[in-house]
């Protein structure tokens, strides 16, 4: 992909940091809000809890003083001791829970409230803040993907992608194809060879364009399309290639499960009959979905290559 037809991550990047940071501030001031929420409810409720324990010991105290005459003095004073401490103290911790809310409430009274009209207006401009900042996130976020948005070229791709460059239809092969041609033809075994030049025609198609063709069937008939004929195989995932009047698929025959025999077959393309086979015994344990086999047969010339499940490639002419 060159500089011409690169994607610009720039301005998606800063959209997606200003969104990360947006939302990191809005999660802390939630969490921090009902830190604070669960804070109060704690000190509220061990106030609550202080308070009850005072009023239980002031009674006791009193409660004390009716039964003095079942106990000796020395009881009497060591209960009313004990008693008497446990109720200061216990005044003691509730001083200290309320002297945060005592401060609070000074620091509110010595401040004068504010005036309806002017809380009124800080909510209506908090309100109009946050609506201008959101109108503006969505039309900056609409401007970059204007700005990164480009209209397809003629005969372009529609997925978006760029395709590969295409060398027109007659057009004389190249120099670099030509090596390889003549390569090849001295050294037909030379699989590198072989190899090189069908990268090279695989470069030039344009695989993610458009179809220039004609003549294509652009619906189906209402009833459907006239079956010239059929011939029963066995069972494949394979597809068949058609190739010089040729319909060559391969099947799988089992035998003994998960063992059996897989078979390349080639086809009469004009009336579907089966012309030669040529069978091997495959063996599909640990193989998922053992069915048959998978790959289509690719052919060259006047050789076809067949892949088993298991495996097995084979050349036959």
């Amino acid at each position: 992909m060159n500089a011409a037809t690169s994607v610009e991550w720039a301005p998606a990047l800063v959209v997606l940091g200003a969104g990360l940071i947006a939302g990191f501030v809005l999660v802390w001031r939630v969490l921090s809000s009902s830190r604070r929420a669960a804070k109060a409810g704690v000190t509220a409720l061990e106030a609550r809890d202080l308070a009850g324990k005072r009023e239980v010991l002031l009674r006791q105290l009193r409660e004390l003083e009716d039964t003095a005459s079942k106990r000796t003095p020395e009881q009497l004073a060591r209960e009313r001791y004990a008693l008497e401490l446990e109720t200061a103290k216990t005044l003691l911790a509730l001083e200290e829970k309320a002297a945060p809310e005592k401060k609070s409430a000074a620091r509110q009274s010595a401040s004068p409230p504010p005036a309806p009209d002017a809380a009124r207006d800080r909510a209506g401009l908090r309100g109009f803040l946050w609506g201008v900042g959101s109108a503006a996130g969505v039309l900056l976020l609409g401007f970059f993907v204007y700005q990164s948005a480009k209209p397809r070229e003629p005969g372009g791709s529609v997925t978006g992608n760029t395709p590969m460059a295409s060398k027109p239809a007659g057009e004389a092969a190249g120099d670099e194809e030509a090596q390889l041609q003549a390569a090849v033809a001295r050294t037909p075994d030379d699989v590198e060879g072989h190899l090189a030049l069908a990268r090279l025609y695989v470069e030039r198609q344009n695989w993610m364009g458009v179809w220039n063709e004609t003549g294509l069937l652009e619906k189906f008939p209402d009833t459907g399309l006239k079956v010239l004929w059929r011939t029963p195989i066995r069972g494949g995932y394979a597809g068949p290639a058609v190739a010089d009047g040729r319909v060559f698929v391969p099947d799988f025959v089992e035998t003994q499960k998960p063992r059996g025999t897989e078979r390349a077959l080639a086809l009469d393309e004009k009336t579907g009959k089966i012309l030669w086979t040529q069978e091997w015994t495959a063996d599909y344990r640990g193989i998922s979905w053992p069915v048959g086999p998978r790959a289509t047969p690719t052919v060259d010339g006047d050789r076809v290559y067949f892949v088993g499940a298991d495996g097995k490639l084979l050349c036959l002419n």
